[in-house]
């Protein structure tokens, strides 16, 4: 399922690189010679549009690391074991999140990389509550 996926990321992302201009500057994209020629409304259609394109490049990317690391996961035996407590990720969330790093239990808690240990987790989900 996680190559699956992967591999159909990597198309959309592939395809959004050929098809966008994120790689030439706004002017050079649009092809005018200079940017005063060109209607405020359609400028500002322009950059919407090449943000657009950049906020998908960069949750495709993401998306495209998660599906990584999961990966090296399960190549190390450590796929489907919550980051946090250790335990065991129930069958149905893989199957929902394949590429998730967390128990529901622990589901939106900071990554093990971070500063945070779990007992200052404990602490801080104590105070939210």
């Amino acid at each position: 399922m996680l190559q699956r996926e992967r591999s159909e990321l990597a198309d959309l992302s592939e395809r959004l690189t050929d098809t966008s201009d994120l790689d030439e500057s706004q002017d050079e994209s649009t092809g005018e010679l200079n940017s005063l020629d060109q209607h405020l409304a359609d400028r500002a259609s322009d950059t919407f549009e090449r943000e657009k394109d950049r906020s998908i490049g960069e949750g495709l990317a993401e998306k495209l690391g998660e599906i990584d690391a999961a990966l090296a996961r399960m190549e190390e035996g450590e796929y489907g074991i919550c980051q946090v407590c250790g335990r065991e990720i129930a069958d149905e969330r893989l199957e929902a999140v394949p590429a998730t790093r967390f128990c529901r239990e622990h589901a939106g808690s900071p990554a093990p990389e971070s500063d945070a240990t779990v007992s200052d987790l404990e602490i801080t989900q104590e105070l939210d509550a």
